[in-house]
């Protein structure tokens, strides 16, 4: 059977309250997403660069 990471994180949460629910997962991978784009921008102090968030 094939469960989405979400479901499957949301599962194993209920048993493991230490666990992370799949919305915390998910959100936890998408900020350290972020900050890896961001830290390949800026790599020193004399580096420069533009860092844009977009939203809807």
């Amino acid at each position: 059977q094939v469960a989405t990471k979400r479901q499957f994180m949301d599962d194993i949460q209920k048993i493991h309250k230490e666990m992370p629910t799949g919305n915390t997962w998910y959100t936890q991978e998408a900020m350290r997403a972020v900050n890896q784009a961001i830290g390949r921008v800026i790599r020193h102090r004399n580096d420069f660069g533009a860092i844009i968030f977009c939203d809807e």
